[in-house]
């Protein structure tokens, strides 16, 4: 099912962890390489041994080696061909989302271009935070959201991690569904401005989103995206900012030559 394929693992200092050695197993059995990344209080909770084994490879856990000449998270970043986070805590999420890169799993987590799906788990008043919806909106991953139940705090809500099922299932859906893999896409969008004169300017009130929604799809199934848009946007795929209708027929020619599929969108 996942023959050929490397899942990174990424775990964090939350009590839910020790579900994670299942999540592993289920990934092995599916013939995955898998390999694992965690934080110092992920240790807290499972032990490295047991990673390694269930894993079968070497654990992530100090970002820099005496061993290797190669820089840990670029290795692996460039290896895995899908980066798993769970439990992603809410400490974990938002240095992400800071583009905090104090550890081995955030380093990584900073270069990685593939798709990453991330599943919370954290007290209930917590996942409620508004600062934390905010940073979770701003990483544009694959957010798996937690469960309502009784929380290992005691207190009862929506907190808890989602099904390992749930978090595998999904993991398979993405890498059976690389279709664009491979091909090169370009996408406009947005209105262009034309200026008549210091002052005014015509121009129409295409938003960029459907553009914009476009090129989300086609990065996830695993097309090399060059969105240009008149809109500010902050991707991990390439964006070429444009004004008028002039610069944005320059950018579509020069990325024209080499392109698999042109998308004129709003």
């Amino acid at each position: 099912m996942l023959t050929g394929k490397t899942v990174l693992v990424g775990i964090t200092g939350g009590i839910a962890a020790y579900k994670i050695c299942e999540l592993i197993r289920m990934y092995k059995r599916a013939n995955a390489n898998v390999r694992v990344v965690c934080t110092q209080n992920a240790l807290n909770f499972v032990t490295k041994l047991t990673l390694q084994n269930l894993s079968q490879n070497e654990v992530g856990v100090e970002e820099f080696t005496v061993d290797d000449f190669k820089p840990e998270h670029i290795s692996f970043a460039d290896e895995a061909d899908i980066m798993v986070i769970a439990p992603a805590t809410a400490n974990t999420i938002s240095k992400i989302a800071a583009g905090v890169c104090d550890n081995l799993l955030t380093s990584i987590a900073c270069a990685f271009r593939k798709p990453v799906i991330l599943a919370p788990a954290m007290n209930c008043n917590m996942w409620d935070n508004p600062l934390i919806q905010d940073n979770l909106n701003k990483l544009h991953y694959t957010i798996l959201e937690p469960e309502s139940g009784y929380l290992a705090c005691g207190y009862e809500g929506k907190g808890r991690l989602c099904s390992l099922d749930k978090i595998f299932d999904k993991t398979v859906e993405i890498l059976n569904y690389k279709k664009l893999d491979g091909k090169k896409i370009v996408i406009t969008s947005g209105g262009t401005i034309e200026d008549i004169d210091p002052v005014r300017y015509i121009s129409n009130y295409s938003s960029g989103k459907m553009g914009l929604a476009l090129a989300d799809a086609a990065q996830n199934l695993g097309a090399d995206v060059t969105l240009i848009t008149t809109k500010e946007v902050e991707r991990k795929y390439n964006v070429i900012k444009v004004k008028s209708a002039t610069d944005m027929k320059s950018a579509v020619e020069k990325e024209f030559s080499d392109a698999d599929c042109v998308i004129m969108a709003g």
